[in-house]
Protein backbone atom coordinates (compact mmCIF):
# COMPACT_ATOMS: atom_id res chain seq x y z
CA UNK A 1 0.00 0.00 0.00
CA UNK A 2 1.34 3.44 -0.89
CA UNK A 3 1.83 5.58 1.53
CA UNK A 4 0.07 9.25 2.04
CA UNK A 5 1.89 12.39 1.74
CA UNK A 6 1.61 12.95 5.32
CA UNK A 7 2.56 9.30 6.38
CA UNK A 8 5.59 10.18 4.16
CA UNK A 9 6.54 13.23 6.12
CA UNK A 10 5.94 11.84 9.24
CA UNK A 11 8.26 8.76 8.62
CA UNK A 12 10.76 11.37 6.92
CA UNK A 13 10.67 13.59 9.75
CA UNK A 14 10.98 10.38 12.23
CA UNK A 15 14.25 8.89 10.32
CA UNK A 16 15.72 12.84 10.81
CA UNK A 17 15.07 12.43 14.15
CA UNK A 18 16.88 9.47 14.95
CA UNK A 19 19.89 10.37 12.73
CA UNK A 20 20.32 13.61 14.61
CA UNK A 21 19.66 11.68 18.09
CA UNK A 22 22.74 9.24 16.80
CA UNK A 23 25.10 11.43 15.19
CA UNK A 24 25.24 13.47 18.38
CA UNK A 25 25.69 10.31 20.64
CA UNK A 26 28.69 9.59 17.88
CA UNK A 27 29.96 13.01 18.64
CA UNK A 28 30.05 12.69 22.32
CA UNK A 29 31.27 9.20 22.44
CA UNK A 30 34.66 10.70 20.86
CA UNK A 31 37.02 11.14 22.84
CA UNK A 32 39.50 14.22 22.77
CA UNK A 33 41.94 11.95 20.93
CA UNK A 34 39.49 10.89 18.33
CA UNK A 35 38.64 14.54 17.40
CA UNK A 36 41.79 15.92 17.10
CA UNK A 37 44.02 12.66 15.21
CA UNK A 38 45.34 13.89 11.80
CA UNK A 39 44.55 17.54 12.90
CA UNK A 40 46.60 20.45 12.52
CA UNK A 41 46.80 24.07 13.84
CA UNK A 42 45.02 25.85 16.81
CA UNK A 43 42.03 23.09 18.07
CA UNK A 44 40.18 24.36 21.59
CA UNK A 45 37.88 22.08 23.87
CA UNK A 46 36.42 22.93 26.64
CA UNK A 47 35.31 21.27 29.86
CA UNK A 48 33.74 22.07 33.33
CA UNK A 49 35.96 23.62 36.05
CA UNK A 50 36.37 22.46 39.99
CA UNK A 51 34.68 24.15 42.62
CA UNK A 52 36.67 27.30 43.28
CA UNK A 53 38.12 27.66 39.79
CA UNK A 54 37.48 30.82 38.16
CA UNK A 55 39.15 33.41 35.66
CA UNK A 56 38.64 36.21 32.72
CA UNK A 57 38.70 33.94 30.14
CA UNK A 58 41.48 35.69 28.81
CA UNK A 59 44.40 34.34 30.80
CA UNK A 60 44.28 35.18 34.38
CA UNK A 61 42.66 32.50 36.94
CA UNK A 62 42.01 32.22 40.20
CA UNK A 63 42.13 28.72 42.31
CA UNK A 64 40.18 27.91 44.99
CA UNK A 65 38.97 31.27 45.36
CA UNK A 66 36.77 32.34 48.41
CA UNK A 67 34.38 35.17 48.29
CA UNK A 68 32.47 36.60 50.26
CA UNK A 69 29.36 38.93 50.82
CA UNK A 70 30.80 42.27 49.46
CA UNK A 71 33.49 40.90 47.79
CA UNK A 72 34.31 41.96 43.94
CA UNK A 73 37.61 41.33 43.73
CA UNK A 74 36.45 38.69 41.61
CA UNK A 75 33.97 40.92 39.87
CA UNK A 76 35.11 39.30 36.28
CA UNK A 77 36.06 35.72 37.58
CA UNK A 78 34.12 33.18 35.88
CA UNK A 79 33.70 29.43 37.64
CA UNK A 80 34.43 28.02 34.13
CA UNK A 81 34.76 26.26 31.59
CA UNK A 82 37.96 25.63 31.22
CA UNK A 83 39.39 25.92 27.86
CA UNK A 84 42.37 24.36 26.49
CA UNK A 85 43.89 25.20 23.35
CA UNK A 86 46.30 23.07 21.70
CA UNK A 87 48.76 23.81 19.06
CA UNK A 88 48.72 20.32 16.67
CA UNK A 89 51.10 18.99 13.99
CA UNK A 90 49.90 16.24 11.84
CA UNK A 91 47.73 15.20 15.43
CA UNK A 92 51.12 15.97 17.36
CA UNK A 93 50.65 18.10 20.43
CA UNK A 94 53.44 20.92 20.28
CA UNK A 95 52.12 23.13 22.73
CA UNK A 96 49.16 23.69 25.34
CA UNK A 97 47.46 27.14 26.73
CA UNK A 98 44.61 26.60 29.28
CA UNK A 99 42.25 29.08 30.17
CA UNK A 100 39.41 29.58 32.19
CA UNK A 101 36.25 31.54 31.35
CA UNK A 102 34.04 32.83 28.48
CA UNK A 103 36.06 33.28 25.30
CA UNK A 104 34.90 36.80 24.18
CA UNK A 105 36.74 36.87 20.83
CA UNK A 106 36.64 35.03 17.78
CA UNK A 107 40.62 33.81 16.71
CA UNK A 108 41.50 33.45 13.52
CA UNK A 109 42.77 29.98 12.52
CA UNK A 110 41.25 27.92 16.00
CA UNK A 111 39.20 25.50 15.37
CA UNK A 112 36.75 25.01 18.22
CA UNK A 113 36.20 21.21 19.00
CA UNK A 114 33.31 21.51 21.51
CA UNK A 115 32.32 20.18 24.62
CA UNK A 116 34.22 17.23 26.16
CA UNK A 117 33.88 14.84 29.30
CA UNK A 118 35.67 16.13 32.45
CA UNK A 119 36.83 12.74 33.05
CA UNK A 120 37.71 12.20 29.55
CA UNK A 121 40.03 15.39 29.09
CA UNK A 122 41.41 14.25 32.78
CA UNK A 123 42.26 11.01 31.05
CA UNK A 124 43.98 12.63 28.09
CA UNK A 125 45.97 15.37 29.24
CA UNK A 126 47.33 13.25 31.61
CA UNK A 127 48.48 10.74 29.15
CA UNK A 128 50.38 13.49 27.31
CA UNK A 129 51.54 14.77 31.17
CA UNK A 130 53.18 10.93 30.83
CA UNK A 131 54.63 10.44 27.64
CA UNK A 132 55.34 13.86 26.32
CA UNK A 133 58.56 16.11 26.00
CA UNK A 134 59.01 18.02 29.07
CA UNK A 135 58.04 21.33 28.11
CA UNK A 136 54.56 20.06 26.65
CA UNK A 137 54.10 17.31 29.38
CA UNK A 138 54.02 20.45 32.25
CA UNK A 139 51.76 22.37 30.58
CA UNK A 140 49.24 19.27 30.25
CA UNK A 141 49.20 19.36 33.73
CA UNK A 142 46.58 22.35 34.26
CA UNK A 143 43.76 21.35 32.48
CA UNK A 144 43.81 18.09 34.48
CA UNK A 145 44.27 19.64 37.89
CA UNK A 146 41.41 22.23 36.87
CA UNK A 147 38.73 19.22 35.64
CA UNK A 148 35.88 19.10 37.50
CA UNK A 149 34.10 15.70 39.14
CA UNK A 150 37.42 13.49 38.51
CA UNK A 151 39.95 12.88 41.96
CA UNK A 152 43.48 13.62 40.25
CA UNK A 153 45.89 13.70 43.00
CA UNK A 154 46.76 10.18 43.35
CA UNK A 155 47.49 10.13 39.66
CA UNK A 156 49.82 13.49 40.05
CA UNK A 157 51.53 11.72 43.49
CA UNK A 158 52.45 8.81 41.05
CA UNK A 159 53.77 10.84 38.43
CA UNK A 160 55.34 12.99 40.91
CA UNK A 161 57.07 9.49 42.24
CA UNK A 162 58.02 8.47 38.22
CA UNK A 163 62.13 9.55 38.28
CA UNK A 164 61.72 8.00 34.81
CA UNK A 165 60.25 11.64 34.09
CA UNK A 166 62.10 15.06 33.59
CA UNK A 167 62.05 16.49 37.23
CA UNK A 168 60.38 19.89 35.99
CA UNK A 169 57.46 17.65 34.96
CA UNK A 170 57.69 15.62 38.13
CA UNK A 171 57.50 19.10 40.54
CA UNK A 172 54.77 20.33 38.37
CA UNK A 173 52.54 17.07 39.46
CA UNK A 174 53.73 17.49 42.84
CA UNK A 175 52.44 21.23 42.89
CA UNK A 176 48.87 20.10 41.33
CA UNK A 177 48.37 17.66 43.43
CA UNK A 178 48.86 19.79 46.74
CA UNK A 179 46.09 22.42 44.83
CA UNK A 180 43.20 19.88 44.04
CA UNK A 181 42.58 20.21 47.69
CA UNK A 182 41.13 16.23 47.43
CA UNK A 183 42.37 14.51 50.36
CA UNK A 184 45.06 15.06 52.90
CA UNK A 185 48.38 14.79 50.84
CA UNK A 186 50.91 15.83 53.45
CA UNK A 187 52.39 12.20 53.58
CA UNK A 188 53.12 11.29 50.83
CA UNK A 189 54.44 15.18 49.66
CA UNK A 190 56.49 14.60 52.90
CA UNK A 191 57.96 11.50 51.98
CA UNK A 192 59.72 12.75 49.16
CA UNK A 193 61.01 16.07 51.05
CA UNK A 194 62.68 13.24 53.48
CA UNK A 195 63.98 10.82 51.05
CA UNK A 196 67.70 11.42 50.81
CA UNK A 197 67.74 9.30 47.63
CA UNK A 198 65.23 12.22 45.95
CA UNK A 199 66.97 14.84 43.30
CA UNK A 200 67.28 17.67 45.83
CA UNK A 201 64.72 19.57 43.54
CA UNK A 202 62.17 17.92 44.18
CA UNK A 203 62.65 17.85 47.82
CA UNK A 204 62.45 21.44 47.96
CA UNK A 205 59.52 21.11 45.46
CA UNK A 206 58.18 19.03 48.60
CA UNK A 207 58.96 21.58 51.14
CA UNK A 208 56.97 24.41 48.89
CA UNK A 209 53.96 22.19 48.16
CA UNK A 210 53.54 21.17 52.27
CA UNK A 211 53.44 24.78 52.85
CA UNK A 212 50.74 25.35 50.58
CA UNK A 213 48.44 22.46 51.66
CA UNK A 214 45.02 24.34 53.41
CA UNK A 215 44.05 24.47 56.53
CA UNK A 216 47.89 23.80 58.16
CA UNK A 217 47.92 20.38 57.24
CA UNK A 218 51.63 20.29 56.10
CA UNK A 219 52.76 22.28 59.01
CA UNK A 220 53.11 19.12 61.14
CA UNK A 221 55.83 17.91 58.32
CA UNK A 222 57.62 21.04 58.05
CA UNK A 223 58.27 21.90 61.83
CA UNK A 224 59.76 18.05 61.69
CA UNK A 225 61.74 19.05 58.49
CA UNK A 226 62.97 22.24 60.04
CA UNK A 227 64.25 21.05 63.29
CA UNK A 228 65.90 18.12 61.71
CA UNK A 229 69.87 18.08 61.82
CA UNK A 230 70.19 15.86 59.09
CA UNK A 231 69.92 18.04 56.26
CA UNK A 232 70.25 21.86 56.80
CA UNK A 233 69.69 23.05 53.39
CA UNK A 234 66.06 21.37 53.53
CA UNK A 235 65.81 22.66 57.42
CA UNK A 236 66.48 26.57 56.29
CA UNK A 237 64.10 26.02 53.14
CA UNK A 238 61.69 24.87 55.84
CA UNK A 239 61.96 27.33 57.98
CA UNK A 240 61.75 30.30 55.29
CA UNK A 241 58.10 28.81 54.31
CA UNK A 242 57.51 28.38 57.94
CA UNK A 243 58.02 32.04 58.04
CA UNK A 244 55.08 32.66 55.76
CA UNK A 245 52.26 30.72 57.49
CA UNK A 246 49.82 32.35 59.78
CA UNK A 247 50.22 29.71 62.64
CA UNK A 248 51.22 29.35 66.35
CA UNK A 249 52.49 26.19 65.49
CA UNK A 250 55.14 27.83 62.91
CA UNK A 251 55.71 30.83 65.61
CA UNK A 252 56.82 29.12 68.20
CA UNK A 253 59.21 26.54 66.09
CA UNK A 254 61.05 29.76 64.74
CA UNK A 255 61.71 31.06 68.07
CA UNK A 256 62.55 27.95 68.97
CA UNK A 257 65.39 27.53 66.16
CA UNK A 258 66.86 30.91 66.88
CA UNK A 259 67.43 30.00 70.68
CA UNK A 260 68.48 26.36 70.23
CA UNK A 261 72.65 26.48 70.44
CA UNK A 262 72.37 23.39 68.35
CA UNK A 263 70.84 24.78 65.00
CA UNK A 264 72.64 25.14 62.23
CA UNK A 265 73.79 28.85 61.11
CA UNK A 266 71.49 28.50 57.98
CA UNK A 267 68.72 27.24 59.66
CA UNK A 268 69.21 29.67 62.61
CA UNK A 269 69.57 32.85 59.82
CA UNK A 270 66.75 31.93 58.00
CA UNK A 271 64.69 31.61 60.89
CA UNK A 272 65.64 35.41 62.80
CA UNK A 273 65.45 36.43 59.05
CA UNK A 274 61.69 35.68 58.39
CA UNK A 275 60.50 36.76 61.99
CA UNK A 276 62.19 40.06 61.32
CA UNK A 277 59.80 40.12 57.72
CA UNK A 278 56.79 40.10 60.52
CA UNK A 279 54.97 42.87 61.56
CA UNK A 280 54.28 41.20 64.86
CA UNK A 281 55.29 43.60 68.06
CA UNK A 282 56.29 40.28 69.58
CA UNK A 283 58.20 39.06 67.13
CA UNK A 284 59.83 42.52 66.91
CA UNK A 285 60.55 42.45 70.99
CA UNK A 286 61.44 38.66 70.74
CA UNK A 287 64.54 40.18 68.33
CA UNK A 288 65.67 43.11 70.35
CA UNK A 289 65.81 40.76 72.97
CA UNK A 290 68.25 38.24 71.35
CA UNK A 291 69.79 40.28 69.85
CA UNK A 292 73.47 40.34 72.02
CA UNK A 293 73.18 36.71 72.57
CA UNK A 294 73.04 36.19 68.71
CA UNK A 295 77.05 36.36 68.81
CA UNK A 296 77.46 36.48 65.01
CA UNK A 297 77.96 39.71 62.69
CA UNK A 298 75.64 37.86 60.13
CA UNK A 299 72.70 36.83 62.56
CA UNK A 300 72.76 40.73 64.17
CA UNK A 301 72.47 42.03 60.97
CA UNK A 302 69.20 40.47 60.08
CA UNK A 303 67.71 41.16 63.14
CA UNK A 304 68.84 45.37 62.57
CA UNK A 305 67.48 45.16 59.43
CA UNK A 306 64.27 43.74 60.06
CA UNK A 307 63.76 46.25 63.15
CA UNK A 308 64.58 48.83 61.12
CA UNK A 309 61.86 48.14 58.03
CA UNK A 310 59.52 47.91 60.47
CA UNK A 311 59.71 51.36 62.31
CA UNK A 312 58.07 52.65 64.79
CA UNK A 313 58.96 54.47 68.66
CA UNK A 314 60.75 51.19 70.45
CA UNK A 315 62.46 50.09 66.66
CA UNK A 316 63.95 53.88 67.01
CA UNK A 317 64.54 53.77 70.34
CA UNK A 318 66.66 50.71 70.11
CA UNK A 319 68.27 51.41 66.97
CA UNK A 320 69.61 54.44 69.13
CA UNK A 321 70.85 53.16 71.71
CA UNK A 322 73.16 50.68 70.06
CA UNK A 323 74.19 53.70 67.72
CA UNK A 324 75.43 55.28 70.75
CA UNK A 325 76.77 53.33 72.89
CA UNK A 326 79.86 53.01 73.11
CA UNK A 327 80.83 50.10 74.68
CA UNK A 328 79.98 48.03 71.57
CA UNK A 329 82.38 47.56 68.46
CA UNK A 330 82.23 50.58 65.73
CA UNK A 331 81.11 47.75 63.25
CA UNK A 332 77.73 46.77 65.16
CA UNK A 333 76.86 50.99 65.45
CA UNK A 334 77.71 51.11 62.11
CA UNK A 335 75.44 48.49 60.76
CA UNK A 336 72.27 49.60 63.69
CA UNK A 337 72.95 53.53 62.47
CA UNK A 338 73.04 52.09 58.48
CA UNK A 339 69.79 50.37 58.66
CA UNK A 340 68.26 52.80 60.85
CA UNK A 341 68.72 55.64 58.09
CA UNK A 342 67.29 53.17 55.28
CA UNK A 343 63.84 52.86 56.74
CA UNK A 344 61.79 56.31 58.82
CA UNK A 345 62.28 54.47 62.08
CA UNK A 346 65.40 57.62 62.26
CA UNK A 347 64.32 61.24 60.77
CA UNK A 348 66.69 63.49 59.09
CA UNK A 349 66.89 65.66 62.17
CA UNK A 350 68.00 62.90 64.25
CA UNK A 351 70.86 61.86 61.92
CA UNK A 352 71.76 65.42 61.80
CA UNK A 353 72.16 65.78 65.67
CA UNK A 354 73.88 62.16 65.88
CA UNK A 355 76.60 63.73 63.80
CA UNK A 356 77.16 66.16 66.29
CA UNK A 357 77.55 63.86 69.21
CA UNK A 358 78.87 61.14 67.48
CA UNK A 359 82.93 60.10 67.62
CA UNK A 360 85.12 58.69 65.20
CA UNK A 361 85.33 59.01 61.37
CA UNK A 362 83.96 55.86 61.13
CA UNK A 363 80.53 56.83 62.31
CA UNK A 364 80.70 60.56 61.22
CA UNK A 365 81.20 59.06 57.85
CA UNK A 366 78.10 56.72 57.89
CA UNK A 367 75.81 59.65 58.74
CA UNK A 368 77.62 61.97 55.94
CA UNK A 369 76.55 58.82 53.59
CA UNK A 370 72.86 58.48 55.02
CA UNK A 371 72.29 61.88 54.73
CA UNK A 372 73.14 62.17 51.24
CA UNK A 373 70.72 59.48 50.36
CA UNK A 374 67.77 61.73 51.51
CA UNK A 375 66.30 63.99 49.31
CA UNK A 376 64.62 66.38 51.88
CA UNK A 377 66.25 69.56 51.83
CA UNK A 378 67.20 69.09 55.28
CA UNK A 379 69.62 66.65 54.54
CA UNK A 380 71.26 68.89 52.03
CA UNK A 381 71.62 71.74 54.60
CA UNK A 382 73.07 69.63 57.02
CA UNK A 383 75.68 68.60 54.54
CA UNK A 384 76.66 71.78 53.32
CA UNK A 385 76.57 72.64 57.26
CA UNK A 386 79.27 69.85 57.88
CA UNK A 387 81.27 71.02 54.77
CA UNK A 388 81.51 74.30 55.71
CA UNK A 389 82.04 73.99 59.71
CA UNK A 390 83.46 70.47 60.79
CA UNK A 391 87.02 70.40 61.40
CA UNK A 392 88.11 67.35 59.89
CA UNK A 393 89.69 68.09 56.51
CA UNK A 394 88.77 64.86 55.21
CA UNK A 395 84.89 65.00 56.65
CA UNK A 396 84.53 68.12 54.76
CA UNK A 397 85.63 66.33 51.57
CA UNK A 398 83.29 63.52 52.07
CA UNK A 399 80.64 65.85 52.56
CA UNK A 400 81.09 67.94 49.63
CA UNK A 401 82.03 65.19 47.26
CA UNK A 402 78.22 63.80 48.24
CA UNK A 403 76.81 66.76 47.74
CA UNK A 404 78.00 67.05 44.27
CA UNK A 405 75.75 63.54 43.59
CA UNK A 406 72.82 65.93 44.15
CA UNK A 407 70.87 67.42 41.70
CA UNK A 408 70.16 70.81 43.54
CA UNK A 409 70.26 74.47 42.59
CA UNK A 410 71.13 75.71 46.20
CA UNK A 411 74.47 73.09 45.74
CA UNK A 412 75.80 74.49 43.34
CA UNK A 413 75.80 77.62 44.36
CA UNK A 414 77.18 76.65 47.22
CA UNK A 415 80.22 74.91 45.94
CA UNK A 416 80.70 77.35 43.32
CA UNK A 417 80.81 79.93 46.08
CA UNK A 418 83.62 77.69 48.06
CA UNK A 419 85.74 76.99 45.00
CA UNK A 420 85.19 81.57 44.99
CA UNK A 421 86.73 81.63 48.74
Amino acid sequence: MALTNRATRAACGTAAAIAAVLGASAASAQTIADRIHGASGDVEVHFSARPGVCGDGEGSMSFRSRRSAGDDSYSHCEPGPVRVRLTLSNGAVQAIHTLVGTRHRAIAGLTDLGAVGDRDAATYFLSIARTAEASVAREALEPVALADSVTVAPDLLSLADDRARPVDVRKNALFWAGQVDESDVSKPVGRIAGDSSEDRRMREQAVFVLSQLPDGAGVPALLDIAKSNRDSWLAAKATFWLGQIDDPRAGATLRQLVTDPAVSADVKGQAVFVLGQHDSPDDQAFLRREFDALGTKALQDKVLMGVAQHGGPDARTWLMGIVTDSARPVEVRKQALFWAGQGDAVSTADLAGLYEHLQGDALRRQVIFLLSQRDDSSATDALMHIATTDPDHDLRKQAMFWLGQKNDPRVARFLAGILEH
